[in-house]
């Protein structure tokens, strides 16, 4: 009689096994479905995140619970599993927000090398647009990367406009005046110490000079000049253009002082 009590208990804990497991496979294979149809690069950064999140933090969270204390039940582990996917879902999310919504990015408008009279070194402006999609941060520790083939790659910090002395450029190819060097255009003024706001667009430039270099040692085809910023947050903004080695006139940027007269 007891061993028929017994067996009873054992019968029913076998066949509610059976109905999770049949759940479990019903739901991966509805959920197989559904992103393979609607969307199969989705499925596939989940199935991504989900073997990383399983076969990493949470394989070691289990080999350390049993190793303590006992074997972890089998409709636990299944629950576990669904959980993880779930979670690896709202992780591949993230990272298609994060391609669309990428926070602070800095698109380089104009690239100019000239002659510094004062040092007789190469003077690098650029004009650039800072756009913010994320949350508001001011952005400081502009630099510039110059990388030239076959050689070191070279960094800059952008030197101080003097407001009073706004440093007016020429034209490269005419030699008549084009623009100003205007403190109130450095973005170093712009972005900091007010923040840049949520769906703003900000237009600037920066000046930089090379020590050691001329602008005809500057001014190869394939060099690649890099600017760079961080945010509040600590993250590094980049954006890099390469020389092309044909000089284009200067054009005016909205949002920036006008050219002089």
């Amino acid at each position: 009689m007891a061993q028929g009590q017994q067996r009873k208990p054992l019968e029913k804990d076998k066949n509610l096994l059976k109905t999770w497991h049949l759940l479990a496979l019903l739901t991966l294979a509805v959920v197989f479905f559904v992103f393979q149809r609607f969307s199969r690069d989705y499925f596939w950064a989940i199935e991504s995140h989900w073997v990383i999140l399983m076969s990493g933090v949470v394989s070691l969270a289990i080999g350390f619970y049993e190793k303590t204390k006992r074997k972890l039940h089998e409709r636990l582990f299944y629950l576990l599993a669904v959980l993880i996917f779930f979670f690896a879902g709202f992780q591949a999310w993230q990272d298609e927000y994060s391609k669309t919504h990428p926070g602070v990015t800095i698109s380089i408008d104009e690239v100019g090398v000239g002659d510094d009279p004062t040092s007789h070194c190469a003077k690098v402006y650029v004009i650039a647009d800072v756009a913010n999609r994320g949350a508001p941060t001011i952005l400081d520790e502009w630099l510039l990367e110059i990388q030239i083939p076959e050689e070191p790659k070279m960094t800059v910090t952008p030197f101080y406009i003097d407001p009073d002395k706004p440093m007016e450029m020429n034209e490269p190819m005419t030699g008549e005046p084009s623009f100003k060097l205007d403190s109130a255009d450095a973005l170093y003024n712009k972005t900091k110490p007010e923040p840049v706001r949520t769906g703003s667009k900000v237009p600037g430039i920066l000046a930089f000079v090379v020590p050691g270099k001329t602008r005809d040692q500057l001014r190869i085809k394939g060099a690649i000049f890099s600017l760079s910023c961080k945010s509040v947050y600590g993250d590094v903004i980049r954006a890099s253009v390469a020389w092309t080695g044909i000089s284009a006139m200067h054009q005016y940027v909205p949002g920036m002082k006008p050219p002089p007269h």
